[in-house]
């Protein structure tokens, strides 16, 4: 009660600072991209193929991708070797795949382990307080930690990114678990190293995954986003006005104003593109060119086209036209891609042509 307490006089001058402030208590970056987050999952659920149904069950979407993130990602189902079971026809992209090393190792090592460790904290809470020094207490908190953490995201932003890498305190407590699992079985049976093996085989080849993972993302950074950014600093006159959807790497290295299009900035981003005014609110804040995730018309890009989801390629106000693009191997894309979904292959700058409006 003292904690919660102290964070409520920590937390509630924020929110009431807020709610004077933009009328809402949440973050203005919260509420863009709640919005904005289920305008591109409704997008991705219309080419999901046999997970469309989940569109209509948000409660669902987090624990579904969270348990899928977490046997792909990290569990080995993509970082073990071959062979392969194509999941294309399930998640409509037929680069994810799992490996069959990785299902005897679910059923061999995961299983089991966590199931004892479950096993094991299920009787240490039955013990009395003595017998448990008093920690029933510590553990009733990281469980109500974990409980609600989950809560939250299942229904304020259910998507695939919180299901992975904003749900982390979901992979440590799993981690948590298999340690303690293994530490459990060592104590009772001489096969604990078969199992150990199993375990370490995985942190292995998570670890030399993540590494490509992580060298992936970074080429692309430094070779489509930073360039794109250096592009707009060098090419653009100060008059120039653009808006752009990675508003970090964009803003931060062109030192340039760059309007944001992912509603972390404005939120009425998802408000413009629900009431297909988009095009008209690019031109009210006079904007002069964008910068956008892939390309028109490109398939292979990521989920979806950004600027015809938007509604900018066939509006009466005004033509995009390609100024530059910059992109990085495909392959390599991929490998940063899909375990993130965070970036297209590509990154385009347009400049915006405005129509002659009759007088």
């Amino acid at each position: 009660m003292i904690s919660m307490g102290i964070c409520a006089l920590i937390c509630l001058p924020w929110f009431a600072y807020l709610l004077v402030r933009t009328g809402n208590i949440l973050p203005t970056s919260a509420v863009g991209k709640q919005v904005s987050s289920r305008i591109g999952l409704r997008m991705v659920f219309a080419k999901t193929g046999k997970l469309a149904f989940l569109g209509n069950m948000p409660g669902l979407v987090y624990p579904f991708f969270w348990l899928t993130y977490v046997l792909e990602f990290a569990l080995g189902g993509m970082a073990l070797p071959s062979p392969d079971i194509s999941l294309g026809k399930l998640v409509g992209n037929p680069n994810y795949t799992i490996s069959v090393w990785a299902i005897l190792i679910w059923l061999i090592v995961v299983v089991p382990l966590v199931w004892i460790a479950l096993r094991r904290f299920a009787f240490f809470m039955r013990e009395t307080p003595s017998e448990a020094n008093g920690h029933h207490w510590l553990f009733s908190l990281v469980a109500i930690w974990v409980v609600l953490h989950n809560l939250v995201y299942m229904f304020f932003l259910p998507i695939p990114g919180t299901a992975s890498r904003y749900g982390a305190i979901n992979h440590m407590v799993l981690w948590i678990l298999l340690a303690l699992g293994l530490y459990f079985f060592h104590r009772r049976s001489s096969n604990w190293r078969w199992v150990g093996g199993g375990l370490l085989i995985l942190v292995l080849a998570n670890s030399i995954y993540w590494n490509n993972v992580y060298d992936a993302n970074i080429e692309h950074m430094n070779n489509v986003r930073k360039t794109a950014a250096y592009y707009l600093r060098d090419h653009f006159s100060s008059d120039d006005f653009c808006a752009a959807f990675d508003v970090g790497a964009v803003r931060f290295f062109s030192q340039r104003p760059v309007m944001d299009l992912g509603g972390l900035v404005d939120s009425s981003f998802g408000e413009h593109y629900l009431d297909g005014s988009f095009d008209q609110f690019l031109v009210d804040q006079g904007v002069s060119c964008l910068i956008i995730p892939g390309s028109i018309g490109a398939e292979k890009d990521g989920w979806f086209d950004f600027a015809s989801a938007l509604g900018l390629t066939q509006t009466p106000l005004f033509t995009l036209s390609q100024v530059s693009l910059f992109e990085i191997d495909y392959e390599l894309w991929l490998v940063g891609f899909l375990p993130t979904n965070n970036y297209q292959a590509s990154v385009t700058i347009y400049d915006l042509v405005l129509s002659r409006v009759p007088e």
